[in-house]
């Protein structure tokens, strides 16, 4: 069982722990502000907002299309599954480029950058889920295209005159046309599958960035502590000159002194 993580709401409600901040001085009449949300959380919370939009669109489909299978009007219901279908596809496209935008961003705070790659492998890991469940609602409509229509109730109900008329319509349709449309729907699926794949590639290019800034961030830490000790070293060896110096110095003072004493006897002696 995955657990999914909300890092955009976790940040929030850390945010809204933080106490206010002033504006201003004291003459400022105790005007206090909110801090905003930086320009990445909120291009984070429109993804999260457009990958709702784009949940909402997908079970518009999968509702046209079990209204579909029980309506006489199905080829209307079915330019409309199509038409839905197209728009969660450029949906996805849009998506995908924004959450590319977001990733590319840089900041200078650490922590914040790795809630942000955090936040962006979330929006990552949705989109895909969702890519894999546009895909899935295309296979199943391009296999309902596939079966032919049959009206077993048709001589039972009071509309069977209609629904006859509708199933003799319905088997004028040419071979020709239905492969056309299998054959589109074959392409959307596979255009599908390619983002979906584009999206899996991203995903793990993003995971592997982030192990390299964390190796990256460890060699630092490693650059740190070698900078560390040389300069304690330097420390001991200036402190070991200083003591070399002034014993350089007391050693000249000796010298001098004995000399003075020396000098002093001898002139003592000649007296």
């Amino acid at each position: 069982m995955t657990v999914t993580i909300d890092l955009t709401a976790e940040f929030q409600t850390a945010r809204s722990q933080v106490h206010k901040e002033r504006l201003g001085s004291l003459e400022d009449d105790n005007v206090f502000v909110e801090p905003a949300d930086p320009v990445w959380m909120q291009m984070a919370n429109k993804l999260r907002a457009d990958i709702l939009t784009l949940q909402q669109t997908l079970t518009k489909i999968e509702d046209k299309e079990r209204q579909r299978q029980r309506s006489i009007f199905n080829d209307i219901l079915a330019g409309e599954i199509k038409t839905l279908g197209k728009s969660a596809t450029d949906q996805i496209e849009t998506l995908q480029a924004g959450i590319v935008g977001l990733n590319a961003q840089s900041l200078n705070n650490p922590a914040e950058e790795e809630l942000r790659r955090g936040v962006v492998g979330s929006l990552f890991a949705s989109l895909r889920r969702e890519t894999q469940n546009l895909r899935d609602i295309h296979q199943r409509y391009a296999a309902a295209l596939a079966l032919p229509e049959t009206y077993e109730g048709a001589h039972l109900t009071s509309q069977a005159r209609n629904i006859s008329a509708l199933a003799d319509q319905r088997a004028e349709l040419s071979s020709e046309e239905i492969k056309m449309r299998q054959q589109e729907i074959t392409y959307i699926t596979t255009g599908i599958a390619e983002i979906a794949n584009i999206i899996t590639q991203m995903s793990e290019l993003i995971y592997e960035q982030g192990t390299v800034l964390d190796r990256i961030d460890a060699n630092v830490y490693t650059a740190v502590g070698y900078a560390e000790e040389g300069r304690d070293i330097l420390k001991h060896a200036r402190k070991r000159q200083w003591k070399m110096r002034w014993c350089k110095k007391l050693t000249y003072i000796i010298i001098g002194v004995d000399y003075g004493l020396l000098l002093t006897y001898i002139f003592l002696r000649l007296i």
